[in-house]
């Protein structure tokens, strides 16, 4: 009998959380939202259970969407108190501008930064940046790496579907796939984004730098932020 119960509070408790998260996303610039959604897709679905199931309880026909309306009346069922703003966050989180929130989109904003700013994700990202392996992310491997995800890879997708009806492990599909950026990024552009983490001046971000950045409380926007670097253009591939 007391089940319902727990069932409740847990699920309250990830409905607050998601709602922590998902301001605490909206405030970081565009580099750390795509470091983010980096770590997002290398994880598996023992990592992230409680969002998945969280997702599926919000995802009331089991699409692998969410609508907006699906997030404030879930959230709003957990009785959570919702910032006058939320609705605005969660428009903003719509990254393929689908009018609702997708699986991998749900995912990387709602991720605890305990989990993102531990040593063994940070590290994770900065290797998926420092393409030649020397401890180094350099103005070009930054450049060329998100000119890759200018494609996206659903190839490296983690093996957690949003779909209830897909039992397939590895799914591609359905799973987190590796975010792709709209539109082509200027040496200039580039270079702020190092002027942001770089913080000995030697052009170059090393791992103590990177994990700097992604364990602070807030990167501050840029006017990269607008345009071509948009939260909304940093475009996940499915």
């Amino acid at each position: 009998a007391a089940q319902p119960m727990v069932s409740f509070s847990a699920h309250r408790a990830a409905a607050e959380g998601t709602v922590k998260n998902f301001l605490a996303f909206h405030q970081q610039n565009a580099l750390k939202k795509v470091a983010i959604t980096s770590i997002a897709y290398q994880l598996r679905s023992t990592d992230i259970g409680q969002l998945h199931e969280f997702f599926q309880t919000l995802d009331k026909d089991g699409d692998g969407c969410l609508t907006f309306q699906e997030i404030h009346e879930g959230l709003n069922k957990f009785q959570v108190r919702l910032p006058s703003n939320l609705m605005d966050v969660v428009e903003a989180l719509d990254t393929d501008l689908s009018g609702q929130i997708d699986y991998t989109e749900f995912i990387a904003a709602s991720l605890d930064e305990r989990v993102y700013q531990s040593e063994t994700a940070c590290r994770a990202a900065f290797q998926a940046f420092d393409r030649n392996g020397d401890g180094q992310i350099t103005k070009e491997e930054l450049k060329q790496v998100l000119a890759t995800m200018k494609g996206g890879d659903a190839s490296t997708a983690a093996s957690s579907c949003s779909k209830k009806s897909c039992k397939d492990t590895k799914c591609n599909t359905h799973g987190l796939s590796a975010p792709a950026i709209e539109g082509d990024l200027s040496d200039q552009e580039v270079e702020e984004f190092l002027r942001q983490v770089d913080k000995n001046g030697d052009g170059c971000i090393d791992i103590d730098e990177f994990t700097e950045m992604m364990r602070s409380e807030v990167v501050k926007k840029s006017g990269l932020d607008k345009g071509s670097l948009d939260p909304r253009s940093v475009r996940l591939a499915h």
